[in-house]
């Protein structure tokens, strides 16, 4: 693979990730952001991992969030550092005061739809649920393959990664427009940055 220089717009987990990996396969980065720091939506995530949840078909969305949760563990043991990753699974609870029929309801078939793509469920009832979450008031819980991470922490290491790696950090620098061969910064001077254009959030 030939070296190559990459402009990556956008500094969150997105940017940083795609940097760190480029940089990893030995292109030579730049990151640009208009914030002086990491600390805008990534910084406020709640870094669940639950591709799960929400799914109810199965889609290019939840193919690819099934895939990325498979890939959490490598990412987190390559990037070297404690993000507080914890993959023991999601859960979706059936509330006491919620409406009882409609919610046993959406867990049934959301259990439908996980055993139809051959993914591994566990319903638990409401005394293995409080063993496990004692603070969670429900009548039981279908645990689904997912986890958590924390956002600031991966952040984080996602920069000082990048920073090892020789990526050149350039906050506080907005990028007014995508040029061939590079950007443009909001001060109008072009960047020179090279073939190829990355972007993140």
């Amino acid at each position: 693979m030939s070296r190559k220089r990459i402009a990556v717009v956008g500094g969150g987990v997105i940017g940083l990730a795609c940097a760190w990996r480029l940089a990893e396969d030995g292109h030579a980065v730049q990151l640009f952001d208009g914030a002086p720091d990491a600390r805008e939506a990534s910084w406020a995530a709640a870094g669940m991992l639950a591709p799960h949840h929400e799914a109810t078909a199965a889609d290019a969305v939840w193919r690819l969030g099934c895939a990325s949760l498979a890939r959490w563990r490598d990412f987190a043991d390559r990037l070297g550092n404690d993000i507080d990753l914890h993959l023991e699974g999601g859960l979706l609870p059936l509330m006491t005061d919620a409406d009882d029929e409609a919610e046993a309801e959406m867990l049934a078939q959301k259990r439908a739809f996980t055993d139809s793509q051959g993914i591994a469920t566990q319903w638990l009832s409401r005394t293995e649920l409080a063993a496990r979450e004692p603070q969670l008031n429900a009548r039981g819980a279908l645990l689904v393959p997912g986890g958590h991470v924390d956002p600031r922490r991966l952040t984080t290491a996602l920069r000082q990664g990048c920073a090892q790696r020789g990526v050149d950090l350039r906050y506080g620098t907005a990028v007014s427009e995508l040029c061939p061969g590079g950007v443009r910064t909001g001060t109008g001077t072009g960047t020179g940055t090279g073939t190829g254009t990355g972007t993140g959030t």
